[in-house]
């Protein structure tokens, strides 16, 4: 773990966080505080001469606004290309909670740590790492971080191992790591006692839904070091196909409860010498229900919930791509575990995949599970996938703060500096962008620069062509979904205008013919097919950077 990045971290950024920060676009409203999940829009350890930004954190936040409620959320870390998952986990935040955690490199490594203690023990984590040397927090040791490294932990490489075909050694999966995108999942929310006339949060009245804290005989239950759901029924919040749980009557849906800021940083010697910000973006949705899953992902795959037929079935662990029409292997039917697969198998024509959307995650809830409970059809998914799709393409017009009218994100706008080093002020500008649905359904991104202005009288030099061109991100050619594009103009400054669009690879073949266990149709309910384009869902954001220099804010969309 690198001397002095997080034994620092809490007196800088105690500080940072008390500045004010860009609010990025909101899923219905980009004027919301909060949601009931978080996209932040790109994370980078790569130093600036590999094409990063030159940080040495991307330090990441989340905080929960109830009053009486704990949230249980799902944090999983992807990494750029194909969106496959790096990391995955659980965390319980305590009303009114932050949980902090930090993404950078060290000497080549990846490394994820938090010294988040009291949430990381609620969460159910073991610190493994000792900060201080002091024995008073933590475990008996003295650890009050966790720490995972990919080179003690090559774990973490192994779903990029098993789906990426380029990535056929740990030395390439390792440098896939470096650039890529988190999300944030609200599960659901377990009330405290407080919410029921109670004085003690760490509480939730049991079965009987009576606060009687501090009664004898009383079945109140402490929430932390607990599940939603769980095989183990002492540490199962919620009833679920397992059992009751130990306070059921306590767990409500989700609601728009959680909102978070990542801070990108340089610090050397314990000083912040370079610092930018940005919000999550928030999904708000927060009626869907709650979202129930095991402990671990061999648990979750194992549940009678993954065993479940079609329109049954509340699986939320991933398997590979199938084609069996009539074998029900545990896992979830609608999506695999690595990217979209129209088919794999080619028998007299094509053999349609059960499970073909691609989750690009082991286990826990995506980005397919905001518009309605999955419930293992291909139907319900593509609907999902539909309306995440569609949101993350629209943005708001406000007028006094109020919004007035609904935006398609067409292009994506920005000033720009070009004067990097030696030139006098060294000041680049440089974009990310992300395109958080596509390893899902197979979607083929461009993003083209529309025009390239200066700033005299508007002088505009001839429309460039296409900027990138990442690629289907099939089994066989995954492409960049967050990617960060260095700006090299003829002008010192001005502004640039992108167009990112998009054609969708997934057909009309949904699965096997015939097969009952999922539904086979002939339109596409995403309405794009064949060379149909469109805006895709995405979000971007715009760093100004410079060996002394880092600025970060969102673009300017526009129809």
């Amino acid at each position: 773990m690198k001397e002095g990045i997080l034994k620092t971290a809490f007196s800088i950024f105690l500080i940072a966080v008390a500045v004010c920060g860009f609010s990025v676009y909101a899923h219905a409203s980009s004027q919301e505080l909060s949601g009931s999940a978080l996209l932040y829009t790109y994370y980078d350890v790569r130093s600036q001469a590999a094409g990063g930004l030159g940080l040495t954190d991307n330090y990441f936040t989340v905080t929960n606004t109830a009053s009486n409620g704990w949230v249980q959320a799902h944090v999983r870390v992807r990494t750029g290309r194909s969106s496959i998952e790096l990391l995955d986990f659980d965390i319980l935040l305590s009303p009114k909670d932050v949980f902090t955690f930090d993404l950078y490199d060290d000497n080549g490594a990846t490394v994820f740590a938090s010294c988040d203690t009291k949430t990381l023990i609620n969460s159910g984590f073991d610190p493994n790492f000792n900060r201080d040397g002091l024995t008073t927090t933590g475990d008996a040791e003295g650890d009050d971080c966790f720490v995972l490294d990919s080179t003690t932990f090559p774990a973490m490489l192994s779903l990029i191992l098993e789906c990426d075909p380029l990535s056929t050694t740990p030395e390439l999966a390792l440098a896939n790591t470096k650039k890529g995108y988190v999300e944030i999942i609200g599960e659901g929310v377990i009330l405290a006692n407080t919410n029921f006339g109670g004085v003690d949060k760490n509480l939730c009245p049991g079965p009987n839904l009576v606060e009687n804290e501090g009664v004898s005989g009383s079945d109140d239950v402490t929430i932390a070091g607990k599940m939603l759901d769980h095989t183990v029924a002492a540490s199962r919040l919620c009833s679920s196909t397992n059992g009751i749980g130990v306070c059921p009557n306590a767990c409500i849906l989700m609601g728009n409860h959680l909102f978070g800021r990542v801070y990108y940083a340089t610090v050397s010697s314990g000083i912040v010498t370079r610092l930018g910000m940005l919000n999550a973006e928030v999904e708000d949705n927060g009626t869907t229900g709650i979202i129930l899953h095991k402990e671990s992902y061999d648990a979750e795959i194992a549940d009678v919930d993954c065993a479940a037929a079609d329109a049954a079935d509340g699986c939320y662990g991933y398997v590979a791509p199938s084609t069996s029409a009539t074998t029900v292997t545990n896992g979830a039917d609608d999506m695999n575990y690595c990217l979209y697969t129209d088919s794999i198998t080619t028998v007299s024509g094509i053999t349609g995949v059960r499970n073909k959307f691609g989750a690009a995650a082991t286990f826990g809830p995506t980005f397919a599970d905001f518009v309605a409970l999955r419930d293992g059809t291909l139907a319900t998914t593509r609907a999902n996938l539909n309306g995440i799709s569609t949101g993350l393409s629209l943005g708001d017009r406000t007028s006094n703060g109020i919004p007035s009218s609904i935006l398609t994100r067409t292009f994506a706008d920005s000033h720009y500096f070009s004067v990097p080093a030696p030139n006098p002020f060294d000041m680049r500008t440089s974009f990310a962008f992300i395109f958080p649905v596509r390893h899902f359904i197979g979607e083929l991104d461009s993003i083209t620069i529309i025009s390239l202005y200066d700033n005299e009288e508007n002088r505009t030099t001839v429309t460039l062509g296409k900027f990138i061109s990442p690629g289907l991100p099939t089994e066989t050619t995954p492409g960049d979904e967050a990617a960060l594009f260095n700006l090299t103009s003829p002008f010192a400054e001005g502004w640039i205008r992108f167009a990112p669009t998009a054609t969708n690879a997934t057909s009309a073949l949904e699965c096997n013919p015939g097969s009952p266990l999922c539904v086979t149709s002939t339109t596409n309910t995403l309405v794009r097919t064949g060379s149909t384009t469109y805006v895709p869902g995405y979000t971007g954001a715009v760093f100004t950077i410079g060996n002394d220099i880092l600025g970060s804010s969102p673009f300017q969309y526009d129809n």
